[in-house]
């Protein structure tokens, strides 16, 4: 029996550093593997989560027939890790729940 065919789909694999303030300070380094339907959700949890908090603009999508372009993918992968540092410099955006879940430490 054959298993079910499933459409390929690209992961984004990003190095993510992140500024300690207070008694922690520092910067803290890890390596994240997430596929762009995962930062999309991530995005619309953060805004439906907190509302009247400045979130960084979510970066455009391309094409759906563009998305395993090298140059897409190596273009996506900065405005993530950019988009990632912007939320990572927002306490409250650090603490939700929403973030946890991303970035799967809650479990």
């Amino acid at each position: 029996s054959q298993g079910a065919m499933t459409a390929p789909f690209m992961a984004y694999a990003l190095l993510v550093e992140v500024q300690l303030g207070g008694a922690h300070s520092g910067t803290v380094s890890f390596a994240i593997s997430r596929r762009w339907s995962r930062f999309v959700e991530l995005h619309r949890q953060l805004v439906k989560d907190l509302p009247g908090v400045a979130l960084p603009p979510f970066p455009p999508s391309p094409p759906f027939h563009s998305s395993v372009d090298p140059s897409v993918v190596s273009t996506r992968i900065v405005q993530l890790q950019k988009y990632l540092a912007a939320l990572f410099a927002t306490p409250v955006v650090c603490r939700s729940e929403a973030m946890y879940s991303f970035l799967e430490l809650n479990s």
